[in-house]
Order: C-alpha cells, then sequence, then structure tokens
C-alpha cells in the first residue's frame, strides 16, 4: 500500500536505537516501500548503514532555537520527497508540525509514546493509534512497535539493530585495545548518565573497579562515553590504584558498538550506551535508580539489572529537588559485585 515512509526519530540516541525495531516491523509490513528516517545529528550514526532503512534526514537543530527559515527549509526538504506516510515515533510537537506542513498524506502519531499525547498535537496527524501494550510495564521498544502492529495489522516482533560494523570500525577499535595493559579479559564501564539522578557515585566505581580487579585479576578496565563526559570519567581514574583507560569522546556510536563486541563485561548506568550494548553479546549489568529497567532494560541474551526500586521511582524531577540522590547511593558495591559475579 505506502511505498514512500518517512519515519520521525527526533528522540534520544538511545531512543533512537530501540525505535529500529518498530521500523524493522514497517519493512516487514511494506517490503517494497523506501523508508526514510529523520534523526538529531547525535544519532545519525544509529541509521545510516542500517539494514533497515533506506535513507536519513538529519534535522540540525536545538530546541526552541531553530529559526523559521531553517524550519521552513526542512519542511520544503520534506514536501520534496513525496512521502505517502510519515509516522512521528518521538511525540515531538516538531515532528507532528513537520508532517502537518509538508503536507503528507497519511500522517500518524501515538496517544501515548513517552507520554501523553496534547491536544492540539493530535489536531496535526491523520490518524492516531493506541499501543496494543501495558505501557505502564512495557520496554520502550515493545511501545514503539506496538504503534507499528496497531497501524499496520502485522504481528511479532523485530529485533533492534544499527548501522553496521565495518573494516574502519573494528580497525579503530584495535587501536584502542592496544593501549590496554596486558589482558584476558576486557572490562568496560559507562559511568555517566545523561542527567545527575541516573549516576552512581563516582567512588562507588571506585571501590568496584578496584573489588573487580581482585575477583579478575587478569582484566583491563576502561571508560567509553560522550567527549563532555572525560573530566568526570578521570576523576574515577585518578582516584584508583588499578589501571584504568578512559576513552570518553574517542569512539563513535558505531566504533563504540564494535568496541563492546570486543568486551567481555560492560557495567553501565541507565543510559544510551546500553542499548547500543543490547546490539551485540556482551554481558552486561545496568544500574537503575530514578528509572525503571521494566522499561529500560537491556535486550541482549546476557545481562543483569540492579534496581533501588524506592517509593519514589521512576521519577523525572530536577537533580537538585533530590539533592541526597537516594535511590542510586542505596545501591551498594557490594551489591552490583555480586550481581556481576552472578551473571554468566
Amino acid at each position: 500500500m505506502f511505498k514512500n515512509i518517512f519515519v520521525q526519530a527526533l528522540c534520544n540516541t538511545g531512543d533512537v536505537v530501540l525505535c529500529t525495531a518498530a521500523i524493522g516491523l514497517l519493512k516487514k509490513a511494506y517490503p517494497e516501500a523506501k523508508i526514510t528516517v529523520m534523526v538529531r545529528p547525535l544519532s545519525r550514526e544509529v541509521v545510516e548503514d542500517n539494514p533497515y532503512i533506506d535513507d536519513v534526514i538529519v534535522a540540525d537543530y536545538k530546541s526552541k532555537q531553530s529559526s523559521f527559515g531553517g524550519m521552513l527549509r526542512l519542511v520544503q526538504e520534506i514536501k520534496a520527497r513525496k512521502f505517502d506516510l510519515s509516522i512521528a515515533l518521538d511525540g515531538k510537537q516538531r515532528s507532528a508540525l513537520l508532517g502537518w506542513l509538508a503536507g503528507i498524506p497519511v500522517r500518524v502519531g501515538a496517544n501515548y509514546i513517552f507520554n501523553g499525547l496534547p491536544y492540539l498535537r493530535r489536531k496535526m496527524f491523520t490518524k492516531i493509534v493506541s499501543p496494543d501494550c501495558d505501557t505502564n510495564n512495557s520496554h520502550q521498544s515493545e511501545i514503539f512497535q506496538s504503534i507499528v502492529r496497531q497501524l499496520t495489522g502485522i504481528t511479532g516482533v523485530a529485533p533492534i539493530s544499527m548501522a553496521r560494523v565495518r573494516a574502519h570500525h573494528k580497525e579503530k577499535v584495535q587501536q584502542l585495545i592496544s593501549q590496554l595493559p596486558a589482558h584476558e579479559n576486557r572490562i568496560a564501564l559507562c559511568v555517566k548518565g545523561t542527567f545527575p539522578l541516573k549516576d552512581w557515585p563516582a567512588e562507588y566505581f571506585v571501590e568496584l573497579i578496584e573489588r573487580l580487579h581482585i575477583t579478575y585479576p587478569k582484566s583491563a578496565f576502561y571508560i567509553v562515553g560522550a567527549p563532555g563526559d572525560y573530566e568526570y570519567a578521570n576523576t574515577i581514574v585518578s582516584s584508583t590504584r588499578i589501571p584504568v583507560i578512559n576513552f570518553c569522546g574517542q569512539t563513535s556510536l558505531v566504533d563504540l558498538r564494535a568496541l563492546l563486541m570486543e568486551s567481555d563485561l560492560f557495567i553501565s548506568v541507565c543510559t544510551g550506551a546500553v542499548h547500543v550494548a543490547s546490539t551485540t553479546n556482551v554481558k552486561t549489568v545496568v544500574i537503575y535508580g530514578c528509572t525503571t529497567p521494566v522499561r529500560w532494560h537491556p535486550l541482549n541474551e546476557c545481562y543483569s539489572v540492579v534496581y533501588a526500586g524506592l517509593d519514589c521511582s521512576p521519577c523525572s524531577i530536577p537533580a537538585d529537588a533530590c539533592p541526597e540522590h537516594k535511590c542510586m547511593r542505596s545501591i551498594s558495591v557490594e551489591q552490583v559485585e555480586k550481581v556481576i559475579i552472578n551473571t554468566k
């Protein structure tokens, strides 16, 4: 039926990774259709050279800062592509507006993605679908897929997907691995979330590394993350007597995927790197406080979670409204170490 599909995914990078499962279902429902995905610049590597996706539009903007001219140019580009179906998988007002202004004949939104859909935004879609799952107790990737199932009538699920790992990514990873001390096992850590309430205390990570060094004495440790995480990661590196290499800012998203493929264990707070890891077979342990593993757990086969599960969690309050940071501080180093050891 549809031949030229436009998927809007102007959400965080980890969410874009989870969106790809829904795009995989779309590809199954409409195998002859061309699928174009719109993302923000930080997420382009998720969708470029992705087996589910034929083309990419990068919407380079900062929320509430884009010019009218830039918005108009983006509308013109979308209109020129003559899409016959748009699906907004991000719940963003901008996506709803772009599809409406571009005059795409069938514009699909969902009454729930991350939260409810405001009334005015509903008016910009030609069809509103409801996820066919319990949104309070379902994984985010399942919520995305349920939207596509409701639209198309297709059944089943699809795996998440990322850009293919190419030879140059593997070469980059070997360069990074060559910086590690002599080792038999490789342990990667992601220590910084996208906002402070996701962070497990730095001093806890220091103690965890020192304990794991005793349990796994022939292991090399390294921290991964964005360029902005480098200084924070260095506070951990400089506080431990164990050699830890700081790779923050040294990998692209696909480099990170390739590095995790070569890692034996990945320990992380709840952040986008967890969903990148879900496209690999690395053993993964994730620490959750203000977010819930019900909705955000890894999707690879071998994973474990450590969750505070306080009455106030999950939450979305500002960090300064919870200075005690008690959800993450309540998770002890001993708890995390035990989970790691028991994860097979």
